[in-house]
């Protein structure tokens, strides 16, 4: 039987709700993409603000 090439794409994602007050939600929105931006500049392991496990989907195709 012939072996045959698959590509297998993973796409996790992480999902998260933050408590936070502002004077508008577009302030408070960039508050917090500023902590998740900062985290991620430093290497910290941003799986350690996350209390769920991430949603993760496969997706395979045919790879000739």
């Amino acid at each position: 039987m012939k072996r045959k090439k698959y590509k297998v794409t993973v796409k996790v994602t992480y999902v998260t709700t933050m408590d936070h007050e502002q004077t508008s939600m577009e302030k408070a929105k960039n508050d917090v993409k500023r902590v998740i931006e900062n985290y991620l500049k430093d290497g910290t392991d941003i799986r350690n603000i996350f209390d769920k496990p991430p949603h993760t989907i496969y997706k395979v195709e045919k790879y000739d």
